[in-house]
């Protein structure tokens, strides 16, 4: 081999070797300012040295080692007997802004039956825009994308008042058997386009486009489409099967008469095909042609979902409402969590009286699903909440939450019917003092909480539980501080005996790179008795390395048949932000 290519290769190995030498060097030193180099006797100044320092400057973020060990008597283990994970989120700075991010899960709790929890990002920013390598997640709106993490790329710009995204990538690998059958391997690719400052005066346009792979020689053994209007017993199984979905919202957000009214909403619509494998149909005979975006099958559905809030903020006062419609056949694949069919609106406000000495706050909310009629009946929430909190002489604060709920239907099958109804209402006063120059506090709260369902088939009488809190926390010492508290659950209407909540929990605190703490609680249950006893101690080492160690015990009683069973857990945390 020539000299010439021996050092090519070399090259890179050297270049390699220095920056993972650089980035340790990084994290031990953390982000302590730079030592200036002071020449001595006319010699120059330590390039390396300084070198060094100037990335010490840029570089910061967190990085954290977490175990757990478990165990149990009594019964069968309930928890793998060990578990770790690794989280790393390291930043460098750069020149003109610029930023290199990346995130780093690692944990020995995945499991070949479900979704990968592991994951690795890269996102680098700069003073206009960031780019996104890996696992991300990138909310765009509850309509679009929201809460879902995905396997790919992505790329954000903000800049002259216009904002620009685009992400791709997969939001779920495959799993061949599962109870609802295989999980399909998940491509989605998102944009969203707008202009104007956001809260102010802006619109966005937003996309999405989510498809699963299809699985060779995989076909359907049930039928894919359910009929909620039979009943339970005659309607068809569902199984998980290759789906398709498209999106496409406008959002937009206006404030009015110096920014006392702002005005924002969102209108979506969507296109769902549950089953990739149905017969395709011809756009032009179902009136809706969708172009290139996708393909119309027999199992495909399209609905719309929209919004608008309005609210009104004056000096000592606000009003607010809004409404939001979300059809029946509205889904985006590109949400983590959503419930269709359903419409509602709202209306609340606040007002502050006394100088600010009173403060009042209500909220109504009713919503009503079955939108196309599709059901028999319609079940119709009710949600009302209202706040007093008030300041009292003395240093008193008083507050007072109530809170009622109802749920009804006008279903004539007594199986099907829905008539029921919560009420809580909770009252607290707390005061805050001084005990040998150290702050000390003291809260009183009582509860009543009511809930009866009149459905005659699974009628329950209205049940009322009353609940009193007691809470102090005493500086026992300069370092020393004891918080106990006491938590009764009284009987009352439709209960039986009583449920009594006692804890005591004492930190150390001031203590030169140590913390300290520990918690008994014993809790007096007519039916089974737990108790907790939980420890837990850190250690700020050298090199700015926090340490955590925490054990926690816990003890059920025997409740019938049930056998008593003690639970350990003893968890390690080793981390440090730099």
């Amino acid at each position: 081999m020539s000299a010439r290519r021996v050092m090519s290769v070399a090259r890179p190995v050297r270049q390699a070797a220095v920056l993972a030498a650089v980035i340790v060097a990084a994290i031990s030193s953390g982000a302590a300012p730079a030592r200036a180099q002071v020449a001595v006797g006319g010699t120059s100044p330590d390039t390396a040295g300084s070198s060094m320092s100037w990335l010490t400057r840029r570089f910061s973020g967190q990085a954290q080692l977490f175990s757990e060990v478990y165990g149990i008597s009594g019964m069968e283990r309930r928890r793998p007997g060990s578990t770790w994970r690794v989280i790393a989120s390291p930043r460098l700075g750069l020149i003109g802004g610029t930023e290199v991010g990346m995130d780093l899960l690692l944990s020995s709790e995945g499991n070949d039956a479900r979704q990968s929890i592991n994951q690795v990002a890269i996102e680098p920013s700069w003073g206009w825009g960031q780019l996104h390598l890996g696992d991300f997640s990138k909310d765009y709106s509850p309509y679009t994308m929201q809460g879902l993490r995905i396997r790919g790329g992505g790329l954000d710009i903000d800049r002259w008042g216009v904002r620009a995204s685009l992400q791709g990538g997969r939001s779920a690998a495959l799993i061949p058997s599962t109870v609802d059958g295989p999980s399909y391997r998940r491509n989605i690719i998102a944009a969203s386009f707008g202009m104007g400052r956001v809260g102010e005066r802006a619109f966005d346009l937003r996309l999405l486009r989510a498809q699963d792979d299809l699985v060779p020689d995989e076909t359907p053994v049930f039928d894919t489409l359910g009929v909620d209007t039979l009943p339970a017993d005659l309607r068809p199984q569902q199984r998980n099967r290759p789906q398709e979905n498209v999106v496409a919202a406008l959002g937009g957000s206006l404030r009015l008469f110096d920014r006392r009214l702002a005005l924002k909403g969102e209108l979506a619509g969507a296109l769902l095909t549950r089953d990739l494998t149905s017969p395709e149909i011809v756009p032009d005979s179902a009136g809706a042609p969708v172009g290139g975006l996708t393909s119309l099958r027999t199992s495909s559905s399209g609905d719309a979902a929209w919004n608008l809030d309005a609210a009104w903020q004056g000096r000592s006062f606000g009003v607010r409402g809004g409404y939001e419609s979300v059809g029946a056949g509205f889904t985006s694949l590109g949400l983590a969590y959503l419930v269709n069919d359903r419409r509602s609106w709202n209306a609340g406000g606040d007002v502050r009286l006394l100088r600010g000495a009173l403060a009042l706050q209500g909220r109504y909310q009713q919503q009503q699903n079955n939108l196309q009629a599709q059901r028999v009946a319609t079940t119709t929430r009710d949600v009302m909440t209202g706040t007093v909190v008030m300041r009292l002489p003395a240093n008193l604060t008083a507050t007072v939450v109530g809170l009622l709920s109802t749920a009804g239907n006008d279903e004539a099958n007594d199986t099907l019917r829905v008539d029921n109804q919560t009420s809580t209402v909770n009252a607290s006063l707390s005061r805050p003092w001084k005990l040998a120059g150290r702050n000390a506090s003291a809260t009183v709260a009582y509860a009543v909480q009511s809930t009866e369902d009149l459905n005659p088939v699974r009628l329950t009488p209205k049940v009322s539980v009353q609940t009193a809190n007691l809470a102090l926390s005493l500086p026992v010492s300069k370092w020393l501080t004891a918080a106990p508290a006491v938590s009764a659950v009284l009987p009352s209407e439709g209960t039986q005996g009583e449920n009594v909540l006692g804890s005591l929990r004492l930190s150390a605190q001031g203590l030169k790179a140590i913390t300290a703490s520990g918690q008994f609680t014993q809790t007096f249950v007519s039916a089974r008795a737990v108790t907790t006893a939980m420890a837990q101690f850190g250690w700020t080492l050298p090199g700015d390395l926090a340490f955590s160690l925490q054990a926690r015990w816990m003890k059920f009683g025997a409740q019938g048949v049930r056998p008593a069973f003690s639970e350990r857990f003893l968890t390690t945390t080793l981390g440090r932000s730099f």
